[in-house]
């Protein structure tokens, strides 16, 4: 009786020290998953207001391009200037494409139906198909 109940004593020492490792364990994991989470809402914030900066700054360039082309504003800067021409000449070129779209639609020939191509009887892979048929069948 005496190994028996020594046994017992040992396992039951064992299940506690495995219970209180899985609990230590599922402590660090919640801890280290609430940071995580934690980051992960910091960054998708800064992320958002990073969106939320590019958009502005699209607003800003798009309205200073306006009121540089109505001369309410006088552009000094040379690299504000070059980057004025740079947008004016690109505006240009999608204008002179857009312009050009709907003609060459109409300037493109005439689709031409073709005849229908008449379907073979029987095809290499057909023949080898039924000839696999009718060995099975047999």
């Amino acid at each position: 009786m005496d190994i028996f109940s020594g046994l017992k004593k040992d396992i039951e020492e064992g299940i506690k020290q495995g219970v209180d490792a899985v609990r230590s364990t599922a402590t660090l994991v919640k801890e280290t998953a609430e940071e995580l989470t934690e980051k992960g809402k910091t960054q998708y914030h800064i992320y958002e207001l990073k969106s939320k900066l590019q958009k502005q700054l699209s607003e800003l360039g798009g309205k200073l391009h306006q009121l540089a082309k109505a001369k309410k504003v006088k552009v000094a800067n040379q690299d504000l200037k070059k980057l004025l021409t740079v947008i004016d000449k690109t505006l240009a070129a999608i204008s002179k494409l857009e312009s050009k779209e709907p003609a060459a639609a109409a300037s493109e020939k005439p689709v031409v139906k073709k005849a229908p191509i008449k379907k073979q009887k029987t095809t290499v892979k057909n023949q080898g198909q039924q000839k696999a048929k009718k060995e099975i069948s047999k």
